[in-house]
């Protein structure tokens, strides 16, 4: 089962970590929703949704680790600015052993163009990339061991 740990704290060290993952959002067209950036196999007929993440290596922080992923998985170059520990959670799966930190980004000027290039097409190296709204996400994976159900989100969402 996991349990937010922790909203917008930086003191967990990054080699305590098992992954950083990148929840990007932006607000629907009227203003009032959040809509997820989430990834799902395009060929899968139930889709499982979850987020760009990655293992930190050596000695990186978690704001650089959390720009690798957006990198590696996006092509988007997320601004350090953008990366702030305030606007992030540390979630821990105690039954796996497994601990993240997600970092909650808002969709900005600087990365939409990558954005837009990934959700515009119909495959990006293997993934379908959309926005959706909270309550249409049973669940959104974080890490393999880690789901975020539709409530969680929410509550994610209201910590940016």
């Amino acid at each position: 089962m996991a349990n937010i740990s922790a909203l917008g704290e930086a003191h967990t060290p990054v080699h305590e970590l098992d992954c950083v993952s990148i929840l990007i959002y932006q607000t629907d067209r009227r203003g009032k929703q959040p809509l997820v950036l989430v990834r799902s196999h395009p060929c899968a007929s139930e889709p499982v949704h979850s987020s760009p993440g990655q293992k930190p290596i050596g000695d990186e922080t978690a704001v650089d680790c959390a720009r690798r992923a957006a990198w590696g998985s996006l092509r988007a170059d997320i601004p350090g600015s953008q990366l702030d520990y305030r606007m992030s959670a540390v979630i821990e799966n105690y039954g796996e052993h497994v601990k993240i930190r997600v970092f909650i980004v808002e969709i900005s000027p600087e990365i939409a163009p990558a954005i837009d290039y990934v959700t515009l097409r119909p495959e990006t190296r293997g993934w379908k990339y959309e926005f959706l709204p909270p309550s249409d996400l049973e669940c959104v994976y974080l890490h393999e061991h880690i789901g975020v159900t539709r409530v969680a989100l929410r509550e994610l969402l209201k910590t940016s």
